[in-house]
């Protein structure tokens, strides 16, 4: 999940011309995170549905993307114990490090508690990437919006 919370002076929600332009900012970076986050699903059979938010209040502006979906957290966040073992030609569709996803290969052959001793899922880390990717561009966007928005003051 990534969050992104605006910190504006309280009486910039108060002005229209001023809200707008933060919430049309919030909404850019939500849409090129959840493009990001298409990559890396882009192959999957069931892919996972993103949550994506965007909201205004009186006095802060808030925007997400989340996945409710287990699947993406444990090849985001990774797993000490994994239940399930794939077949001798398995090829992941997506790699450590990498935003994307490849066609991948195999299938699983068993799943369940017993089988979990010695194998784990790698962290993918794409909430990691996808942050650190999208830093600068937002930051220089939050900047250009702060600007168009200073003569109201």
């Amino acid at each position: 999940m990534i969050e992104l919370t605006a910190i504006v002076p309280k009486r910039a929600f108060q002005v229209p011309v001023a809200r707008r332009e933060i919430e049309r900012l919030l909404e850019d970076e939500v849409r090129a995170i959840g493009d990001l986050y298409a990559k890396v699903y882009a192959t999957w059979n069931s892919p996972p549905t993103p949550h994506k938010e965007v909201r205004i209040g009186s006095a802060d502006a808030y925007g997400e993307v989340a996945f409710t979906d287990d699947k993406m957290f444990w090849l985001d966040e990774g797993t000490s114990v994994c239940y399930a073992v794939p077949s001798r030609d398995w090829i992941s569709k997506t790699s450590v490090g990498w935003i994307g996803s490849r066609p991948g290969r195999g299938r699983i052959v068993a799943r369940g508690r017993k089988y979990g001793a010695n194998r784990k899922i790698d962290a993918r880390h794409w909430s990691d990437i996808i942050a650190q990717r999208r830093e600068r561009p937002f930051q220089a966007a939050a900047g250009s919006a702060m600007a168009r928005i200073a003569h109201v003051f």
